[in-house]
């Protein structure tokens, strides 16, 4: 989604990103280690967590309608559970609501007025829905934590399906 670290630099930039991977790489090749084996130490440390997007294209003359009303159904019909994962609660940051599946307790985001649909599930993961602003299709975006790279690709699938027909 982009790099910014510290005061430096007020946009992501990948001139600025590619300084940063060349700083770490630096760093690493002085304790004997390429940048995977950083990568590898962080997983063993914290944990695997995968993170991705996916798009969904809406076609035809009615796609931007279309699009709206997939949004306005998510957010009207909002799933218990997503993949055979129960959803926790759902942070609505088009009218700033906070939505506790479990207890039903409704409270205030410090954001809202942007069309995007957040949902924190049972198993630590985090599912984020929103419309493009220019083009018609939705975009979902996945921060998956399992105990390894093929268990998170698992549940990845999963996921992308069942948002998938939903969408």
């Amino acid at each position: 989604y982009g790099y910014l670290a510290g005061t430096y630099a007020r946009d992501k930039d990948a001139v600025y990103a590619a300084m940063i991977i060349a700083e770490m790489a630096a760093f690493y090749k002085t304790k004997n280690m390429s940048l995977y084996d950083a990568l590898e130490g962080l997983y063993k440390e914290y944990g695997y967590i995968f993170n991705t997007n996916v798009t969904i294209r809406k076609e035809g003359v009615t796609a931007q309608e279309d699009m709206k009303k997939s949004m306005a159904n998510l957010r009207e019909n909002l799933p218990k559970e997503i993949a055979g994962i129960d959803v926790l609660k759902v942070t609505d940051y088009k009218d700033g609501i906070i939505t506790n599946l479990k207890t039903g307790e409704k409270t205030k985001s410090e954001l809202k007025d942007s069309n995007v649909i957040y949902f924190d599930m049972e198993d630590e993961s985090v599912l984020i829905a929103r419309p493009s602003g220019t083009e018609p299709l939705i975009k979902v975006y996945f921060s998956i934590p399992a105990e390894n790279e093929e268990k998170a690709m698992k549940k990845f699938e999963s996921y992308k399906e069942a948002l998938t027909k939903m969408l």
